[in-house]
């Protein structure tokens, strides 16, 4: 499931999510993922999206989340 994950990934990059940034932050993950920003940050207090912290901010490249984005969909569908 993971090698079709990374298919997905790989093919959905240049389309999914175009008008974000390569790296994105929690106010912008929650316009990507239509949540709060309290939501976003239980999910990168969870590690469900690969971050980065900069100082007090996290900072997640826009790939982790169009991961997770598809890895939610592939368990919805299994």
């Amino acid at each position: 499931m993971e090698q079709i994950i990374d298919v997905l990934t790989d093919s959905s990059c240049g389309t999914m999510f175009a008008e974000y940034p390569d790296v994105v932050g929690a106010d912008e993950i929650a316009r990507m993922l239509g949540v709060s920003r309290k939501q976003v940050y239980k999910i990168l207090r969870e590690g469900r999206i690969a971050v980065i912290r900069c100082g007090r901010s996290y900072k997640a490249a826009k790939v982790s989340v169009i991961k997770y984005v598809l890895q939610g969909a592939q368990t919805q569908v299994t």
